[in-house]
């Protein structure tokens, strides 16, 4: 059955005046400069990498920050290119991210969402209208004919004389229902053209086309994090393995990331699919299997804890190194990890081992600081299959981009050789003798390794079951609603017409 079919001939001849009308013409508009607004558009995805030490993080912030965001230098980027309407911005663009990383954070698999300028969309668009305009004009020609026939040949329901055409029926919304099945080969090199204009420090891996639907963020099913640490002489890795075997499954994180009451009642249960310590040289966990590198460490210590989910809250994956440093230096044990993990009274876990003790239930956090930002890197953002349909670039620009990575690399590893060189250098000087050692003056001070080469000096260590603990995630938000940012939150309600927290910031899905 045509959808025109319940038309009456004035619907449909209206309908067709509408879309006979003659092409635009590519004489140059009377209004100056390039206006993105009126290109043709797709939606696509994009995926990157960034070193996040230069930056304060993904996001935009308010106000002055002491290095830019990586989403103002996108943002910057595809202005200039064009892609994007610079009066609207990413926002206009429908910019969606599958994960936000805080400053320091790096990322190797960050994958973003948007519309962009396309040079193949106004074909279709143009295809979409000539298709319907045969549409239209057969069901024009059945409609004459019924009126030959004579009107008892089949009787017509005056009702639809005055209906409006229903919204699929606009071929701008057709169009976009289907563009992500445009060409892709015709289509602008989205990630040579913004390379181009980015820094070296942001590089655009590939594109892909999506549909129109498709969100980096909602339509991510799986994030996968790894933090790079040294092994030392006092971090036992048996120890750290034994306690990250008991973060599998899924459990209330409350005591594993950071509490915002300005977040509102959000839920702390996550699941946690994979985890798993490797030496950097064998890890192959985000690989495909058979992957080989070119690229070689010069230290085996190095490490990575690698962690697969679902969705992560604010600052977990540092707040499980942290843990897991605490254990490896033998100033926590192995089931301390099973005791913060044990956060419900309603659902308290058992012991993870036979002949353990239950762990302890801890309903609000302790006190303690978290790992360092530099060694955590978002690896990778999962999808379903068929979402994403990541395009290749063309053999000598791939040649170049990777001769572009490995030149990063070789900087980066001649700078390493250089403080491997100053250390050995100052091995070489010279040992002072004309003054005694001063004698010790009481117990060793406790040296807490926090990753990333930064570590906590500390008179005596205080065990995490021991210490101050926070306030439970109800109590945070009660005082958080109850104190300046919660009169903040309903000044800006009221002015805005809104109720309550906005509801982006209460499903915080991944917030590394």
């Amino acid at each position: 059955m045509s959808k025109y079919e319940t038309w009456t001939r004035s619907q449909l001849i209206a309908r067709l005046s509408e879309l006979d009308v003659p092409e635009q013409s590519e004489e140059p508009q009377s209004k100056p400069g390039f206006d993105v607004s009126s290109k043709p558009r797709r939606k696509i995805a994009l995926k990157f990498c960034y070193h996040g030490w230069e930056y304060s993080g993904l996001e935009f912030q308010k106000g002055h920050t002491h290095m830019p965001t990586v989403e103002a230098v996108l943002e910057a980027a595809l202005v200039a290119t064009r892609l994007i309407d610079p009066e609207g911005g990413l926002d206009g663009a429908g910019f969606s991210k599958s994960g936000r990383t805080d400053r320091g954070v790096s990322a190797a698999g960050q994958v973003v969402s948007l519309w962009v300028r396309s040079m193949v969309a106004g074909d279709g668009e143009n295809n979409a209208r000539k298709k319907e305009m045969e549409e239209v004009s057969l069901a024009l020609e059945d409609e004459d004919a019924l009126a030959e026939a004579g009107p008892s040949e089949l009787p017509r329901a005056e009702a639809f004389a005055e209906t409006e055409p229903p919204p699929e029926d606009d071929p701008v919304s057709l169009f976009e229902s289907t563009q992500h099945l445009l060409p892709t080969s015709s289509e602008i090199p989205y990630g040579r053209v913004l390379n181009r204009v980015l820094p070296s420090s942001i590089r655009i891996l590939s594109w892909s086309p999506v549909t129109s639907t498709f969100d980096a963020r909602f339509s991510c099913v799986g994030r996968h994090y790894k933090y790079f640490f040294r092994l030392h002489a006092g971090l036992d890795l048996a120890r750290m393995r034994e306690a990250a075997a008991r973060l599998l499954g899924t459990h209330d994180w409350r005591n594993f990331c950071k509490l915002d009451g300005s977040k509102g009642d959000i839920k702390y249960v996550r699941t946690v699919e994979e985890v798993s310590i490797d030496r950097v040289e064998e890890d192959t966990s985000g690989f495909p299997p058979g992957h080989t590198s070119e690229a070689r460490l010069i230290d085996p210590t190095l490490y990575v804890l690698n962690v697969r989910g679902h969705g992560f809250l604010w600052h977990q994956i540092r707040h499980i190194a942290a843990v897991l440093f605490l254990v490896g230096q033998g100033l926590e044990e192995p089931t301390v990890v099973s005791s913060l993990l044990n956060a419900d009274p309603a659902n308290s876990l058992p012991p993870f081992r036979a002949g353990e003790q239950p762990p302890e239930v801890v309903e609000s956090k302790p006190v303690y600081d978290i790992a360092d930002a530099l060694p955590l890197v978002l690896w990778d953002s999962r999808y379903r299959e068929g979402d994403l349909n990541w395009q290749p670039d063309e053999p000598w620009q791939a040649s170049i981009f990777r001769t572009q990575l490995e030149n990063a690399y070789t900087t980066s590893l001649i700078h390493t050789t250089l403080l491997s060189y100053f250390a050995r250098a100052a091995e070489l000087r010279p040992q002072s003798v004309d003054k005694p050692a001063p004698p010790s003056l009481g117990k060793a001070p406790v040296v807490l390794d926090m990753g990333g080469g930064t570590f906590l000096v500390n008179r005596r260590y205080k065990p995490l079951m021991k210490r101050e603990r926070g306030g439970t995630p109800d109590e945070v938000v009660r005082r958080w609603r109850e104190g300046a940012g919660g009169r903040r939150a309903e000044k800006r309600a009221a002015l805005t017409g809104m109720n309550g927290t906005d509801a982006e910031t209460e499903t915080v899905q991944a917030d590394e």
